[in-house]
């Protein structure tokens, strides 16, 4: 009987053994996920310019201040005098929506100096637009 009772707890004691070294994972590269923390708006501060096509085509400069404020203007090919001013807030991570009138551009800017996204004009228009610093 003693013989049955050791067998029991010695397969016992492995068992134990084998499901902790499982469940432990041996250490591998699944460590803790790392978020990473989105960029201040005031990394992104400076003067944007670049082009937008689409239905309509034309330049555009964006100036983005240390706050996060952007201000800017287009001009489109088909039409040089006509100038239209933009302005928005950017926020932490270089996400942004910035408007005149019925258009908006809606885009990331990242610490690269690149400045991009899709622009809209209501039921008239939209492209995208790529600006660099």
């Amino acid at each position: 009987m003693r013989k049955i009772v050791l067998s029991v707890l010695m397969l016992l004691g492995i068992a134990t053994l084998a499901v902790s070294l499982v469940a432990c994972g041996g250490g591998g590269a699944d460590g803790p996920v790392l978020v990473p923390t989105p960029a201040p708006v005031a990394s992104f501060a400076g003067v944007y310019s670049g082009t937008y096509t689409g239905t309509d085509s034309g330049t555009v400069t964006v100036t983005i201040a240390p706050d996060g404020s952007i201000t800017g203007s287009g001009s489109s090919n088909s039409d040089p005098g006509n100038q239209f001013p933009y302005s928005g807030q950017i926020v932490a991570g270089g996400k942004f929506s910035i408007s005149s009138g019925t258009s908006t551009l809606t885009g990331t800017v990242t610490s690269q100096g690149v400045l991009a996204g899709t622009w809209s004009d209501g039921a008239t228009g939209s492209g995208n637009f790529t600006t660099h610093k």
